[in-house]
């Protein structure tokens, strides 16, 4: 089950296999109201701060413990999931994932059988990327991301503000990047089926 519903997850959130797996390995910094970077000797943080409740208002940058039970809701037939993305990005609002959806009722299970405060997926970052490669050597670990994020900006719907929601974004050229090479795709395509129509 966690090999199926980790694939799921990934295609149909577009995170970062280290947002749902988690990233302890990754360098931390403790943050002042300044947004300044706490020496060591400031910190004083018990070897537990991560689960210590009085140290929640502090701004932590770097540490990503993955999707823990409590990032899911599940409400009618919408499975609801919050995750802090990398890079400084913001996600206001939780990715919505439908159980209608193939597997996703997979991913339902694999968080059903999760306890509280426990992480979704329980393994490590190289696991991950076995099991993706387990499921087709063609995959690597940014391909759902960026195979979403390109069919997302195929939608003449979708906004910049849209992209960035979804994928955690901080920068609207990001987006911008995926819209306009979609646009490019599209132009192309139609002046090829204009050089063939014209042809003799």
């Amino acid at each position: 089950m966690t090999q199926t519903s980790l694939v799921a997850v990934l295609y149909y959130s577009g995170l970062r296999i280290a947002e749902v797996v988690g990233d302890s390995g990754r360098k931390w910094r403790v943050l002042n109201d300044k947004g300044h970077a706490l020496a060591n000797s400031e910190k004083g943080l018990p070897d537990d701060w991560v689960n210590t409740p009085s140290l929640s208002e502090q701004k932590i940058r770097g540490y990503l413990p993955g999707i823990l039970w409590e990032d899911f809701t599940y409400e009618g037939d919408t499975l609801y999931l919050t995750s802090d993305p990398l890079k400084h990005g913001k996600r206001e609002e939780a990715l919505e994932l439908d159980t209608a959806w193939p597997a996703v009722l997979g991913i339902k299970k694999q968080w059903e059988h999760t306890k509280a405060g426990k992480r979704v997926w329980p393994i490590s970052q190289t696991t991950a990327r076995m099991i993706l490669r387990g499921a087709s050597e063609m995959l690597y670990p940014h391909a759902f991301r960026a195979s979403l994020a390109s069919n997302m900006a195929r939608d003449p719907d979708m906004s910049v503000s849209d992209l960035m929601g979804w994928f955690g974004w901080a920068r609207s050229s990001t987006a911008d990047a995926y819209i306009m090479a979609q646009r490019s795709r599209v132009k192309a395509r139609e002046s090829i089926k204009k050089m063939v129509t014209n042809s003799p």
